[in-house]
């Protein structure tokens, strides 16, 4: 009965990811224009309701989400963990029987709606690296006109319409090609009512209760405007993550939680194997270290830097307990907390002069900044002098999680 109970569990998940979105798009509309007959007040306090706000009524969103690899040149794989947690993902897919369809979803200013003329189904050149070439994925490129009408359908081959029907995993990977930002959120809006409308009609009696992920691999870059200064690309960084697993209730969660996260989330409803079943170690098991640091932090106890499934903090409710977590940008390397975000780079972020500090000595240990979270949106508060007890002890713990987090191999 045991080894047929993860089987009852089983989810099929609909994984919309984006290549960039804000960290809370619903909040990112345009003001409907004015129209004849209107005050102007009344007319300028409305915002056009979008997809986004659809969303946000019926899923769990992640206000404290954020994204561990932000570095310009990092892989959709990278982002979400890594080649251990990809390869991890990938293996656990195929033993458990999953099937999948990868959808390379474009929306464009200005292009034919229906599958792309030069890919097909079954093309593994086309696949990214997070699937590579395993020839049991169902691949697909379509292309969605952004100022197509929102409830029209887009034309499918019946190869493609049959393995999104068959799937347990329907991944949609979405590039979004527009020439402004807010065209850019628009185009956005298309790709999200797509997908609810496939799912709406590939739902079945047998799959009546199916979930969606909605995420980006990242935010849009924000400058800080002089006299302010920040280090840590928080704009990059703060993305957003929606989880409709079907309750038709929404809410917003504080936990802190990253994009390592993302896969073991998706792995536990497709697959119904849970956290504990993912990683070789249980969850109960403490080495000497882990207990010696526990006895000895005086701030950050009890944190966990391992990824983790979110699906229990989803529909739970309830807020998980503490991460650490890590970050990597292209000059800096962060720690992230609940409460407190570390900053280490060994470059200056600000204009360099003749006399920089940066400049002159540019082997020096890096720089560190802390900053408050969430309080401090756009790291704008250095408070390294004030908690410089707290940065000791971030790096501290960090270093003793390292050493007894699991392998990469058993991941």
């Amino acid at each position: 009965m045991n080894s047929e109970s993860p089987a009852l569990s089983r989810r099929r998940v609909w994984a919309l990811m984006f290549n960039q979105l804000p960290s809370d798009p619903a909040c990112s509309g345009n003001p409907i224009p004015k129209t004849h007959g209107e005050s102007g007040d009344a007319a300028q306090s409305i915002s056009e309701y979008s997809a986004f706000d659809d969303l946000d009524q019926c899923s769990a969103f992640f206000e404290q989400y954020v994204i561990q690899d932000v570095r310009e040149s990092a892989t959709m794989q990278e982002v979400l963990g890594g080649a251990a947690i990809g390869d991890s993902f990938r293996k656990q897919l195929r033993e458990s029987g999953s099937a999948v369809a990868h959808l390379r979803l474009i929306v464009a200013d200005e292009t034919p709606a229906g599958l792309s003329p030069d890919s097909t189904d079954s093309d593994p050149r086309q696949k990214s690296e997070l699937f590579g070439q395993d020839r049991n994925v169902s691949f697909a490129e379509l292309r969605i006109p952004r100022t197509g009408h929102p409830g029209e359908p887009v034309p499918l081959h019946d190869a493609v319409r049959d393995a999104i029907v068959a799937a347990d995993l329907i991944w949609v990977e979405t590039l979004i090609q527009t020439e402004s930002a807010d065209s850019g959120l628009n185009a956005a809006e298309v790709g999200v009512r797509w997908v609810q409308q496939m799912r709406s009609m590939m739902k079945s009696h047998q799959r009546p209760n199916d979930v969606l992920l909605v995420s980006s691999l990242r935010g849009p870059g924000r400058k800080i405007n002089s006299p302010f200064t920040s280090t840590g690309d928080e704009g990059l960084v703060h993305a957003p993550l929606w989880i409709d697993y079907g309750s038709s209730h929404s809410c917003r969660i504080q936990s802190l939680v990253g994009s390592f996260d993302f896969l073991p989330t998706v792995l536990e409803y497709v697959t119904g194997i849970t956290p504990a079943e993912q990683h070789s170690q249980p969850d109960n098991e403490s080495t000497a270290a882990d207990r010696d640091n526990q006895k000895g932090s005086r701030v950050l106890t009890n944190l966990d830097g391992a990824p983790s499934s979110l699906v229990t903090a989803a529909e739970s409710f309830c807020p998980g307990r503490d991460r650490l977590l890590r970050l990597t940008g292209d000059s800096w390397t962060a720690l992230r907390s609940q409460q407190y975000l570390l900053v280490q780079t060994t470059q200056c972020d600000q204009p360099q002069t003749a006399d920089s500090e940066c400049e002159a000595k540019p082997a020096e240990v890096p720089v560190r900044y802390l900053y408050l979270k969430p309080d401090d949106v756009w790291n704008v508060q250095n408070m390294i002098v004030a908690y410089e007890a707290i940065a000791d002890e971030m790096e501290t713990l960090a270093e003793t999680l390292s050493a007894v987090e699991p392998s990469a191999e058993s991941v």
